[in-house]
């Protein structure tokens, strides 16, 4: 058995290694739009929290160089769901609303809940509002969906902080308050 010398070793090394790599990059292919691979993630939503927020009386700002401004101000409410949360909505929020130009109306909605162990969370909740037939439908039959984020302390309701949530928000017939839905974005 002939002897390999230390430089050759280090060549056929390299040499293997340079294979390998050209091996693992060649079977990468970019797929075309359109013919996408058998399995691709198609996420799912799970409903985790679900609340009724209670709104005083509608304030008007009136027109602005964005639209036609006003605010919804939150008095209450409470909110309950996975794992037994519970929580009360505090006073003191409100929904910033905006009705652009276009008639959609861009919500922004901010205030924080206790939860019934004395937990406090901010909840963000932004989205987007819609009359379907573009005036006079009862704004309990719009189209409203939200994407609400929170800032919980580290801790037992820190997975409010670990993942994606889209919403709903149905609103009663005289506005008085609005059921509130959080759905979890799963992917796996």
């Amino acid at each position: 058995m002939k002897k390999f010398t230390r430089i050759t070793k280090v060549a056929v090394a390299m040499l293997l290694t340079c294979s390998a790599i050209s091996v693992v990059a060649a079977e990468v292919v970019r797929p075309e739009l359109g013919s996408w691979p058998p399995k691709i993630t198609v996420p799912t939503n799970k409903l985790v929290l679900e609340g009724i927020v209670d709104l005083d009386k509608y304030v008007e700002i009136g027109k602005s160089d964005k639209g036609y401004r006003g605010i919804a101000p939150i008095t209450g409410g409470e909110f309950h769901g996975k794992n037994g949360f519970k929580a009360t909505v505090r006073a003191g929020g409100a929904d910033w609303q905006l009705e652009r130009h276009d008639g959609v109306w861009e919500l922004f909605a901010l205030y924080s809940i206790t939860t019934d162990d004395g937990t406090n969370i901010v909840v963000d909740n932004r989205g987007i509002a819609m009359d379907p037939a573009g005036g006079g439908t009862p704004v309990q039959d719009w189209y409203i969906a939200t994407n609400p984020t929170f800032q919980a302390p580290i801790g037992k309701y820190d997975w409010l902080n670990k993942s994606q949530f889209v919403g709903t928000v149905d609103a009663a017939p005289d506005e008085s308050y609005v059921i509130v839905r959080v759905y979890e974005v799963l992917t796996k």
